[in-house]
């Protein structure tokens, strides 16, 4: 789709597309000086003259809703804490209806009575007013966040615009313009990380103040989760970056956002993955194995600023097992990393320092306290030396880095519902195959953490298009997925990635040509995840989002080209059988189906494999005609179906591969064709059999 007419249907209902960049007006005059065969001096004055002119409208208005935006946000501040006295105050009356009753059950008096009732209507009455006041508050939060994102569009629609046009002056009249207007673009506060990250940690304040306001329940009330041992179920899924506001601001209306450390909004968390030269760790993962596990190191904060590392091990479980997959850590200092991993540090320091930290917490008096530290350091110890005897026998080395910015939103003390959105991901090479990364140490020193790291080699790096939205829930508890997180993970800003793992992106993208196999997202990294908003629904029709609402599936390629609708979003189940044979299969939401098509022919060739057996030592046995027959058929029929189930592989592949696949994968002929073949040669067998020894003249 043309910019001209994408910007159009994008600002056609907006309030502010009168100060959206003119681009047509631009275009036509880039167009009246190239017709006259030379592009002059005097046109190319006019041009930046009226580019200047309309990037100084652009400016000026976004400045001044981005200052009307911080004052509204104050406004809404100081209403909450109006509110938030008015509740000391009721608090404080209801304290003293409370002494009244008291006083009312040894002297029965009827002015006291009537004195008392007033006072207790009154109390309601406050309460009806702080929640309709609250209500007022939440709308107007609500429209604050409707601009926020708005003004997120008009910023990256304008200089959008402004590059796309800088681009076709500087290739149509060979003056370069593009990239002085983008430095200058790049030093405007507004496209810092920190402007849109700040709004975004005071709206989520405001937010969670009114949570607490109307439920009276302060941040963090809840069941406080073990850090260390985790069992967790996670969904995962792409964002586009021009999706990542949006995202963030539907979340923060729910949830918090939550600080590491005290005026970290996003702080950066790097990990060193290891595995060794086979790759036996990232093999295992790929193929679901049955107690497969990944180890990292992973650190918080800046690169230089890892006194602290925590030694993480994910275990991998299978369904049928009954246990749960887990995450274990465990926290080591970086100068004893080194000898950690030769197997030289005494590791019983590290339960010694568990118990020091407890005793100068004063957290090691109580029975309870002394047992549970004492449990606490029997598990870290006992992960240590599994560890440590894992790197050693194995004999993992460092693969792979991760970097990226998180957004955590959390209620601080309760991680039973947990969503983390990761930006500015990239995977860095800490091998040794080519050249000295690593060396022998735990990790490359040289690297720090300036995304988009300019310095590095294209083989040495990958930058992830995407960020990267986690919704976690801790099992133990039987957490549910929230309504509206549901809502989310089926809206069009998301594009599900089942079992996405960095490790496995950063191996397969840059040491590809030192494994077996690729996981099934790899090639989806061409796709475009951008899908259309669903249009709005008539009042009285079905809602946004329901199943029926085809196009919140669509994809697109990158020419804008529908390649595939995809099934709707929802639970597929509650569609009639009708409505189901006719949805199209959403290759890259279920990635299983890859997988599914590959056991598929492996259980013909099975099936295939165990009828030629039978059929060979049959040929082998047979000394009549009928047996002979009869083995000669089920050869046939063997043959013929692993022929069938190798062709019909590659057919459904290139099918999934290409996003042509309509409809579901029942097969429902196959298995009846194969069953009477089979019948019909086993009782042509045995009436050979009786006819020859006289058995069907006797009945």
């Amino acid at each position: 789709m043309k910019f001209a007419r994408k910007l159009e249907e994008a600002t056609f209902d907006s309030e502010w597309r009168y100060y959206y960049i003119q681009y047509k007006d631009l275009k036509r005059t880039l167009k009246k000086g190239l017709e006259k065969g030379l592009f002059t001096d005097e046109d190319e004055e006019l041009f930046i003259k009226q580019l200047d002119s309309q990037i100084s409208t652009i400016r000026a208005f976004r400045d001044l809703k981005g200052d009307e935006l911080v004052r509204r946000t104050n406004a809404v501040t100081n209403i909450i804490r109006g509110i938030d006295s008015q509740l000391i105050d009721e608090l404080s009356d209801n304290n003293d209806i409370h002494t009244d009753t008291t006083d009312l059950t040894s002297h029965s008096n009827a002015d006291t009575d009537s004195n008392t009732s007033s006072r207790l209507s009154r109390a309601e009455v406050l309460r009806q007013q702080r929640e309709m006041r609250l209500d007022e508050v939440d709308a107007m939060l609500t429209v604050i966040l409707k601009e926020v994102r708005e003004l997120s569009k008009f910023t990256t629609m304008n200089f959008t615009g402004c590059m796309k046009i800088l681009k076709k002056h500087d290739k149509n009249t060979g003056r370069k313009l593009a990239r002085i207007y983008q430095e200058n673009f790049q030093k405007d506060p507004i496209h810092s990380d920190d402007y849109y990250s700040n709004m975004v940690l005071r709206l989520s304040n405001l937010f969670e103040d009114i949570r607490t306001l109307r439920t009276g329940a302060k941040v963090g009330d809840g069941p406080g989760i073990d850090a260390g041992n985790i069992v967790r179920k996670t969904t995962k899924y792409w964002v586009h970056p021009d999706n990542v506001l949006e995202i963030k601001l539907r979340i923060l209306q729910h949830l918090p956002v939550l600080l590491f450390k005290k005026g970290e909004v996003d702080p950066a968390i790097t990990s060193i993955y290891f595995d060794n030269t086979d790759f036996d760790l990232y093999h295992n993962r790929i193929f679901r194995d049955e107690g497969a596990q990944n180890l990292r190191f992973r650190w918080y904060g800046q690169w230089n600023k890892t006194d602290d590392v925590w030694v993480e091990r994910k275990t991998h479980h299978e369904s049928w097992v009954g246990i749960k997959s887990i995450k274990e850590r465990f926290p080591i200092k970086e100068k004893d990393l080194n000898d950690y991993l030769a197997g030289r540090y005494d590791i019983e320091k590290l339960g010694e320092k568990i118990r020091e930290k407890a005793i100068r917490n004063n957290k090691y008096s109580t029975p309870e306290e002394i047992e549970k530290v004492n449990k606490d350091v029997n598990s870290t110890s006992t992960l240590a030396r599994e560890v440590q005897e894992m790197v050693l026998q194995k004999k993992l080395r460092p693969m792979i880095r991760t970097t990226y910015n998180r957004t955590a939103f959390q209620l601080p003390a309760d991680a039973r519902v947990r969503i983390s959105l990761d930006t500015e991901l990239a995977m860095i090479r800490e091998d040794d195959f080519d050249k000295v990364r690593a060396g022998d140490n735990w990790r490359n020193v040289n690297v720090k953490n300036d995304f988009p790291f300019s310095y590095l080699e294209d083989k040495d790096i990958v930058r992830f298009p995407y960020a990267v939205l986690e919704i976690k829930l801790q099992t133990q508890h039987g957490q549910q997925v929230p309504q509206w997180a549901q809502e989310l993970a089926n809206s069009h800003l998301v594009e599900a990635v089942p079992k996405f793992s960095k490790f496995h992106h950063g191996v397969s993208t840059l040491l590809g040509d030192h494994v077996s196999m690729l996981p099934f997202w790899y090639y989806q990294m061409d796709t475009e995840i951008r899908r259309p908003p669903p249009p709005p629904i008539a009042p009285g029709s079905e809602p946004v989002g329901a199943l029926h609402d085809q196009v919140a599936a669509m994809k697109y390629d990158k020419n804008g080209q529908l390649i595939s609708a995809g099934p709707p979003s929802g639970n597929v189940g509650q569609l009639t059988y009708e409505q189901r044979q006719n949805l199209p299969v959403k290759i890259d939401q279920f990635g299983k189906i890859y997988f599914s098509n590959e056991r598929t022919m492996l259980r013909w060739l099975n099936f295939g494999i165990q009828g030629l057996a039978i059929s060979l030592a049959l040929l082998n046995i047979a000394v009549t005609a009928s047996g002979l027959m009869t083995a000669t058929i089920l050869v046939l029929l063997s043959l013929a179906c692993m022929g069938y189930a190798v062709a019909i592989f590659h057919i459904r592949s290139g099918s999934l591969r290409d996003f042509q696949s309509q409809g579901f994968y029942d097969v429902t002929t196959t298995p009846i064709i194969v069953t009477i073949v089979l019948a019909v040669a086993i009782v042509a067998q045995v009436v050979w059999k009786a006819s020859r020894d006289g058995i069907v003249g006797d009945f």
